[in-house]
């Protein structure tokens, strides 16, 4: 019995240009920033409606480290997301990509539980003042997200058969959603660090 495939599981339609994983990535994305629109717009009330907001700060390093490990990650997959035209039959360049991506991921993940490790050392905690409760909660998500990626990153190194061009359209998919990652990030430093 012959396998079938969804259509355009592989090649683009004609009319959008789109294949299915980059589609659905698409509207998961729209849904991800409405998301973040919604507790962003909850922190600037929160913050609009506090006198007291300037008092409330967290140390600037672990920011600083984190927001690089997030950059890093997304830079990593840039490796075989650009390349994967011209790495034709080489896959170890994804897969290397793929690694970096974990590691520095991983070590995104540990930097931001040393934080709020510290935080909750210091008394800190979210029910202390809405500066907390929210800085928690973007934490929180912020490594939701990079979880996500961190997991998608083991399922395409672990997953037995990689044809060449679902490889390619993986990895796309996965650059574009860590790019996003890093925005967030980017976001998250500036709202909770630098304001």
């Amino acid at each position: 019995m012959r396998r079938r495939h969804l259509p355009h599981d592989i090649h683009p339609r004609r009319d959008t240009g789109q294949y299915n994983a980059r589609l659905g990535l698409w509207l998961t994305l729209a849904s991800l920033v409405m998301f973040l629109a919604a507790l962003y717009s909850a922190y600037a009330m929160l913050r609009y409606n506090t006198d007291n907001w300037a008092a409330f700060r967290v140390t600037l390093s672990p920011g600083w480290g984190l927001v690089g490990l997030v950059f890093q990650c997304a830079i990593a997959m840039l490796m075989p997301w650009g390349w994967r035209q011209a790495c034709d039959g080489r896959f170890w360049m994804a897969w290397s990509g793929l690694g970096i991506c974990l590691l520095l991921g991983l070590l995104a993940l540990g930097n931001f539980s040393r934080q709020m490790y510290g935080l909750a050392q210091d008394g800190l905690a979210p029910a202390r003042h809405n500066f907390y409760a929210l800085f928690h909660l973007f934490t929180g998500v912020q490594m939701l997200f990079i979880g996500i990626g961190m997991f998608f990153c083991v399922v395409y190194l672990l997953s037995p058969g990689n044809k060449q061009y679902r490889l390619r359209n993986r990895m796309e998919c996965l650059g574009i959603y860590l790019h996003f990652v890093a925005a967030a990030g980017g976001l998250h430093f500036t709202l909770f660090y630098v304001l």
